[in-house]
């Protein structure tokens, strides 16, 4: 995904196929209800590097909702700076809609990472592909989200940009 930022510089957020893949076979396991995850990478210049995924348990156990543990959540971020990561998004999945809830915003205010919503009901749960047909971004550097669709891809990463 890419974003302008205030200074014209672009933000990529740099995803692997199999990575997408991961996604896309969590929110099916997860379904009806949202499915959420951490993306743990590295950030150099403006590119959000994916290394790994950790899937988190929703804790609502809910279709409209997500809510991840307090305790694994710190377990997460401990993981990540003993491993030389950074947490650089949260991805979960709406049923319908792909824009952030007021929930959402609130929670993006509160952890300024990209944060990635996928709409499941863009294609049936039998269909879940890795393309990611309706997933809309929010940088951390701005209060308005972006839909975003894949691009060619660079190396072993797949580019996500914005329409």
């Amino acid at each position: 995904m890419m974003w302008r930022t205030n200074d014209l510089s672009e933000i990529a957020l740099l995803v692997t196929e199999n990575q997408m893949a991961t996604l896309a076979r969590f929110t099916k396991e997860d379904f009806p209800n949202e499915s959420c995850s951490l993306l743990f990478g590295n950030i150099v210049n403006n590119e959000y590097r994916v290394k790994t995924i950790k899937r988190m348990e929703n804790m609502a156990h809910s279709k409209y909702s997500f809510n991840m543990d307090p305790d694994e959540l710190m377990k997460a971020y401990q993981w990540s700076s003993v491993n030389g990561l950074n947490v650089i998004g949260v991805y979960h999945s709406h049923l319908v809609g792909s824009n952030p809830s007021n929930t959402d915003l609130t929670f993006m205010k509160v952890n300024p990472v990209i944060w990635l919503i996928y709409e499941v009901s863009s294609s049936s749960v039998s269909r879940i592909e890795n393309n990611f047909p309706d997933v809309c971004g929010f940088s951390k550097d701005h209060h308005e989200p972006v839909k975003a669709k894949p691009t060619s891809r660079v190396g072993r990463h797949t580019p996500f940009k914005c329409l």
